[in-house]
């Protein structure tokens, strides 16, 4: 059995994040974006050709602190996805980033 969303949790807005209120034609429904980054992932998604369907905030992770949330499940090329999750996090350090990179 595969997985499949077709509707989001009813989570209330982050606070201090962005709220972006987006129609998806492949969902062909109106979706609430909360954060850049899921506006960012949101227009990749639509735009790609092989994306069927998509869905946002699909799932919390449980038994993990803090509780993580899903951006959003995608049904690419006939198999479920979930966007964000085949790639490892690795932090970069960037110059000027840093407390010790601030010019005084």
């Amino acid at each position: 059995m595969a997985l499949s969303f077709s509707t989001p949790l009813d989570i209330k807005r982050p606070y201090g994040s962005f709220r972006f209120d987006v129609f998806s034609l492949k969902a062909d429904r109106r979706m609430t974006l909360y954060g850049k980054a899921a506006l960012c992932q949101f227009i990749e998604l639509e735009s790609d050709f092989e994306v069927t369907a998509l869905c946002e905030r699909p799932l919390l992770i449980p038994d993990i602190k803090p509780k993580r949330l899903v951006d959003f499940w995608a049904l690419n090329g006939g198999i479920p996805d979930l966007p964000g999750f085949s790639e490892p996090f690795i932090p970069v350090r960037r110059p000027g980033w840093g407390l010790n990179d601030i010019a005084v």
